[in-house]
């Protein structure tokens, strides 16, 4: 973020037209010029603020993908791995048709996880199948 060329003018200007505004009361003379500086030096206030702001990082609504090395990173990780394997395959299909999947209790996806590698890779590829709509 940049410094402001006008560094607290803008709002020392907003502050004090306001100040003078509330002491003018109700001459109007004074008051209705004061408070319409105050309410302009305090919009250039926020203008110079907001132009300074990073802007917001957007989002795309799509669940990040899977790297390839992440997976057989956890592969090579034993049965926590498989766990965030099939954690990793639950986000994607929350993210796609299925956002009301509910959380997988513990005891159902450490019992996924202790499968014997054929097993577990069956059931790979059917969730992957099914999400990718060929199953």
């Amino acid at each position: 973020m940049t410094e402001s060329p006008f560094g607290p003018v803008f709002p020392a200007v907003a502050l004090a037209a306001a100040l003078a505004a509330i002491v003018a009361g109700p001459d109007y003379a004074v008051s209705a010029p004061a408070a319409i500086v105050a309410v302009v030096f305090a919009a250039l206030t926020m203008a110079d603020a907001v132009g300074r702001s990073p802007p917001a990082p957007r989002r795309t609504g799509a669940p990040a993908p899977i790297v390839a090395p992440a997976v057989g990173a956890w592969w090579s990780h034993g049965r926590t791995g498989r766990e965030e394997i099939v954690l990793a395959i639950d986000k994607i299909e929350r993210g796609g048709d299925r956002p009301e999947l509910p959380t997988r209790p513990a005891a159902e996806l450490a019992a996924i996880a202790r499968l014997p590698d054929e097993q577990f890779l069956a059931y790979l590829t059917h969730r992957l199948d099914a999400i990718e709509g060929v199953g």
